[in-house]
């Protein structure tokens, strides 16, 4: 046991930790950043749900807010880090909504784009 152990922990250092695969093979990363990023999807989800002010009021201000969250999230040199990740999360924009076209966001398209996020979160915790 104790070489099995031993083996591993060479494997982790030399090979890094572990990915884990998301999706069908679309994007790995590892289990920890990848809660990361969910949390992150998580915690944008609230803020459209408690946006009472509306001051997302169409998906071209959305856009502009995600972005600045992942600027605020994620380190600059990360970017682009896990090939398909980004693809991935556009996608799921897209169907969502039915499109990349800006629209506005109401009671009709808000909870779709609640459930972009927690689509992608889920996904990302390998749900």
């Amino acid at each position: 046991m104790r070489y099995v152990l031993a083996a591993a922990l060479i494997g982790f250092g030399v090979y890094g930790m572990p990915a884990t695969n998301i999706g069908s093979g679309a994007f790995s990363m590892p289990a920890s950043e990848a809660r990361y990023v969910a949390d992150l999807y998580r915690g944008i989800a609230k803020v459209l749900v408690i946006d009472k002010a509306k001051k997302l009021s169409d998906t071209d201000r959305f856009r502009t807010f995600h972005q600045s969250c992942l600027q605020m999230a994620i380190k600059a040199e990360s970017v682009g880090k896990y090939p398909g990740l980004e693809d991935f999360i556009e996608k799921t924009f897209a169907d969502q909504m039915g499109g990349t076209e800006v629209q506005p966001i109401d009671n009709a398209t808000r909870p779709k784009l609640v459930e972009a996020c927690e689509k992608i979160a889920k996904k990302l915790d390998g749900l």
